[in-house]
């Protein structure tokens, strides 16, 4: 929902929170996904820090990103 001139310029201009002008980059999403069966036998813990470091991946590209991991998300992101 950008306008052409903010969607070349890759961002808008816009107050931030202390009233001053300043350029924000165009919004994306980031979405992390980790895979989980029965047969994983992850603790409510584990399961829970697996999906918040591929959630982090995620976060790490500007734009709109999925990233999905299958194995050791640990090993991955180390």
């Amino acid at each position: 929902m950008y306008r052409q001139k903010d969607l070349d310029a890759k961002g808008i201009v816009a107050k931030d929170r202390d009233g001053q002008q300043r350029f924000f980059h165009l919004s994306g999403l980031a979405v992390g996904v980790t895979r989980w069966t029965a047969a994983s036998q992850l603790s409510i813990d584990e399961l829970s820090e697996r999906a918040s470091l591929a959630k982090k991946h995620a976060k790490r590209n500007h734009w709109s990103t999925l990233y999905v991991q299958e194995d050791d998300v640990c090993d991955v992101l180390g």
